[in-house]
């Protein structure tokens, strides 16, 4: 009896070539037929197999086999010893999928000899370190360094960011307990520091935010900076006077202003000259932000009451949008920072520049522009792209003469009839780049500029291109693929086998997926164009399909993969 799975995959073949915006069309159908001997499936259960597995072998039978992951690779728990996620709230359950590779991706996850404590997550245009006594952050550019010469004239080798603690939001009972993540969405994550079932310190981290926010619950709150304060509202620091208000700019000793905001009245007693606190217990926020001129503080003054806590993607064919999560009061808009690609696509209805303020630089991607949200709005931003068709053929093909200089078809001869092979050890990256380059070449003994009418070397390359990916789609190299039920995600077992996770360049612990992939992603997307009936065409695309899944998953309901995995 054959048992036709219900559902088929994507019948459209989207495919992404890493994140660099190149997309491809090949529309391929596919069903998933599961052959029975008897009337009436059964499994055969030895005391080798789990209940486990077994109930997976049988939803498999039963169920949407062509869109689990489990039913098409091997499944594999080896990221719990090997690189298992820590700093996780006991809230979060053990099913969904962790993102790997988010910009916040220090707090939960490194290497197993990563000892390290102070691990930066870098929101741009500040630097946040989550430790025991609080919220430490830093304005990362005022503190560049450049190590070397790379050869060029005024070049620099590399730069880094010296790790300060400019300002620190913590309270005054110290804690053995670390921040751990309780959520996250798109575009934020937010973590928690609980000292007793009432009392806790909680911070959303936004990529762009112009101020960091500390949430507190009955506790003392305390404000300090490793620098000295050398002037609170302008007036000069007195030691053990106190300074009461909802709004502290802070000068300190290295040039920085720093404006600090809170919900409701403190009274700040000045300790130190690098400290102040409140012995009452305090129930609200604390928000700090970096100021250089009057005007910052002016722009601060009147967005500090609308606190950004994370937000999600919108996609649509000619635009995408952030649509900000907030608390708060928003009536006047969301101030947030934006790199130059935003600001330059921004649509004006959405949010504009706050011309009066600041730019403040990024850690590594320049200047940010400060952007308001319109008044009385939800807060979000649209972004307008420009696209053009993309197609796997060059817009523009080469000329014939062209083609005669370069004896380009010379050279593809002897590329297309030089011996293809695969390491059957050896690693998706470098295998991918392979599966790519003959795919690439089948493109090109298919384009008639290159090739005219003859279809020879065309079915020459289809054969040797149908032999060299059948590696790929049974899953028969050395390290395979597996689905890591951890993080939930597609990796190779070269990282498990080896104990090393910098094998197939971190492949295991999920670097540059959306690279290596890629290649695989562009050499299927290039099959389907060039040899339609290719045997095992269907199951390769069915595999490829994973992959994007993988790297480029846009549905927030998919529990097998997180979306838009970095």
């Amino acid at each position: 009896m054959a048992l036709a799975v219900p559902k088929s995959t994507r019948s459209v073949f989207r495919t992404l070539i890493g994140l660099r915006g190149l997309v491809a069309v090949a529309g391929v159908a596919l069903v998933v037929v599961v052959v029975v001997q008897a009337s009436t499936p059964t499994i055969a259960v030895t005391n080798e197999i789990s209940n486990a597995a077994a109930m997976q072998s049988l939803n498999c039978l039963l169920a949407d086999a062509g869109t689990s992951p489990r039913c098409n690779f091997p499944s594999s728990a080896a990221q719990s010893w090997f690189a298992p996620p820590r700093n996780l709230h006991p809230s979060i359950r053990h099913d969904v999928p962790i993102p790997t590779n988010r910009w916040w991706g220090n707090l939960i996850s490194s290497p197993r000899e990563d000892t390290v404590p102070e691990k930066r997550v870098w929101t741009n245009p500040y630097a946040v370190v989550l430790l025991p006594q609080g919220v430490i952050v830093s304005f990362p550019y005022g503190t560049r360094y450049f190590d070397g010469a790379s050869g060029n004239v005024g070049g620099a080798k590399s730069y880094s960011h010296a790790y300060s603690k400019d300002v620190t939001i913590g309270a005054i009972t110290s804690s053995s307990q670390s921040f751990q993540v309780t959520s996250w969405d798109d575009l934020g994550v937010t973590v928690r520091q609980e000292r007793a079932a009432d009392q806790w310190l909680e911070t959303s981290l936004v990529s762009g935010m112009a101020y960091v926010t500390a949430f507190y619950s009955k506790l003392s709150p305390r404000v300090s900076t490793e620098h000295a304060i050398v002037s609170i509202n302008e007036a000069g620091l007195v030691k053990r006077s106190t300074v009461t208000s909802t709004k502290f700019v802070l000068r300190l000793s290295n040039g920085q202003q720093w404006a600090v905001y809170t919900s409701s009245p403190l009274t700040l007693s000045v300790v130190t000259d690098h400290m102040l606190q409140q012995t009452d217990l305090f129930t609200g926020t604390i928000r700090v932000a970096l100021v250089r001129t009057p005007q910052d503080i002016a722009a601060h003054d009147k967005y500090n009451g609308c606190i950004v806590t994370g937000g999600n993607l919108t996609l649509n064919r000619f635009d995408y949008g952030f649509q900000w999560a907030t608390t708060g009061s928003c009536d006047t808009g969301l101030l947030h920072f934006a790199l130059a690609h935003h600001a330059a696509i921004l649509t004006p209805d959405t949010a504009a520049p706050v011309e009066t303020m600041s730019r403040l630089e990024s850690a590594t991607r320049g200047a940010m522009t400060p952007l308001a949200t319109i008044a009385n709005q939800p807060p979000q931003w649209i972004l307008a792209e420009s696209l053009v068709p993309v197609e796997l053929y060059p817009r523009q093909r080469p000329s014939r003469e062209r083609i005669q200089q370069t004896r380009l078809l010379a050279h593809l001869k002897a590329d297309i009839d030089a011996p293809w092979a695969m390491s059957v050890d050896g690693s998706y990256y470098f295998n991918g780049k392979l599966a790519q380059k003959y795919a690439s070449l089948c493109l090109m003994a298919s384009d008639r500029a290159v090739v005219g009418a003859d279809d020879s070397l065309l079915r020459r390359c289809q054969t040797k291109l149908t032999d060299v990916l059948k590696l790929f789609t049974s899953n028969a190299f050395t390290h395979r693929l597996v689905y890591d039920t951890v993080y939930k995600g597609i990796v190779t077992t070269q990282g498990f086998d080896e104990a090393n996770t910098y094998a197939d360049f971190g492949n295991t612990i999920y670097n540059d997926h959306h690279y290596h992939f890629g290649y695989w992603v562009a050499a299927a997307a290039i099959a389907n164009v060039v040899h339609p009936t290719m045997p095992g065409l269907a199951a390769l695309n069915q595999r490829v399909s994973f992959l994007i899944r993988d790297v480029a998953n846009a549905d927030a309901a998919d529990a097998d993969f997180p979306m838009f995995r970095m």
